[in-house]
């Protein structure tokens, strides 16, 4: 995953996440955002493969569905 843009509160948890568990980067400028599509895609796309196994390892696909659970049983 290739971060171009955090927004202020919330993003900004979601975006260090991303980082510290290797499952994308953080890129600020045009320029950044080439540099870590050519990083990804280089090498057989060895490092995008990368970040898809550990982005799967994070995501909680039904984690709607656990919200809206939980707010129903307050």
């Amino acid at each position: 995953m290739i971060i171009n843009q955090v927004v202020p509160g919330q993003e900004e948890g979601n975006a260090r996440l991303i980082v510290e568990t290797n499952s994308g980067v953080v890129a600020s400028s045009t320029h950044e955002v080439v540099d870590a599509l050519h990083r990804a895609l280089e090498d057989d796309a060895k490092v995008l493969r990368e970040w898809s196994k550990n982005i799967a390892k994070i995501s909680r696909p039904d984690a709607s569905l656990e919200i809206a659970k939980f707010l129903l049983e307050l």
